[in-house]
């Protein structure tokens, strides 16, 4: 990930990086076989404007919040652990502002405009007390979401508190230059990436350049402080792919290190998405943190 916009768009280089890796040779692959599952696409608004969200799980059960990151693809990031989590909370998934099929307005898309909107999201859903879940971009989102939660958006809502954070691969502090490159330094396994590549293909298309090229300068821009680490009260987990060619680990250890009691895990044979990759080390990470037995799922 960079500033840069031509090298911030991860969305287009998954699908044309994954292409080339799907006729890669991949003995001893270590994929595993949840296959990407995806209920019905809702949709509903927030500050006026339509954002579209998936939806598991009984209604009754704690919310369980997965932001995606600069791929704009909930189903690629979050699709392999959506049905297993369902089975213990309401799991939602959606689109962010900006990243269609939700609505893409002329905005800033820094911070403030995703944890407004996010926010504006979670009141419109009823989702207070929520554990929000944010992968790479979707990681620098939720974590600011975390720093301002208990606050006022622009149009004067109040920011729902939340329950629990996940910080996965987080681009929490991104450095000028860090990161760049697309499914090939995103999933490191090739079969997996060859699975990933046909089910992306499978979906609709959308243009998001528009949005990830105003994001890219604000993510390096806007970093999320180590003094505003520090202060976090939120129980939170972070969890990251050892081999993570993007986001280095180092990144996630140094994370997880400013916020008080954090708890890391890191996944082993493991690239950028753990949930997409190493599905079941992934929710066996989840559920370790949240008390509930998810890796057998």
């Amino acid at each position: 990930m960079t500033g840069a916009p031509g090298r911030w768009t991860r969305r287009a280089a998954l699908a044309a990086g994954s292409a080339a890796l799907a006729g890669a040779a991949a003995p001893g692959a270590r994929a595993e076989d949840l296959p990407w599952r995806l209920p019905k696409l809702h949709e509903v608004k927030v500050h006026g404007h339509r954002m579209a969200y998936y939806e598991m799980g009984e209604s009754k059960s704690q919310p369980l919040v997965l932001v995606h990151g600069a791929s704009g693809s909930p189903p690629l990031e979050w699709g392999r652990v959506m049905t297993p989590l369902a089975r213990q909370f309401r799991v939602i998934a959606p689109y962010l502002i900006g990243f269609g099929p939700s609505d893409q307005p002329d905005l800033a898309y820094d911070a403030e405009t995703f944890v407004d909107y996010l926010g504006g999201f979670l009141h419109a859903r009823v989702a207070e007390g929520a554990i929000l879940a944010g992968e790479s971009l979707g990681g620098w989102v939720v974590a600011h979401y975390a720093v301002r939660q208990g606050g006022r958006t622009a149009w004067r809502q109040d920011l729902p508190p939340i329950s629990r954070l996940v910080i996965c691969d987080g681009a929490v502090q991104v450095q000028p230059g860090q990161g760049g490159g697309g499914a090939q330094a995103s999933i490191n396994d090739p079969h997996t990436a060859r699975r990933a590549h046909e089910f992306y293909a499978s979906l609709p298309a959308a243009d998001d350049r528009k949005t990830t090229q105003a994001a890219g300068p604000h993510v390096v821009g806007q970093p999320v402080s180590d003094a505003q680490l520090k202060a976090m009260k939120t129980p939170t987990l972070v969890i990251w792919g050892r081999e993570d060619r993007l986001l280095p680990l180092e990144d996630g250890r140094h994370v997880a290190a400013q916020i008080p009691g954090a708890r890391l895990v890191v996944i082993d044979d493991c690239g950028h998405i753990p949930s997409a990759e190493q599905p079941r080390a992934f929710l066996g990470a989840l559920g370790g943190f949240l008390g509930v037995g998810l890796e057998n799922l």
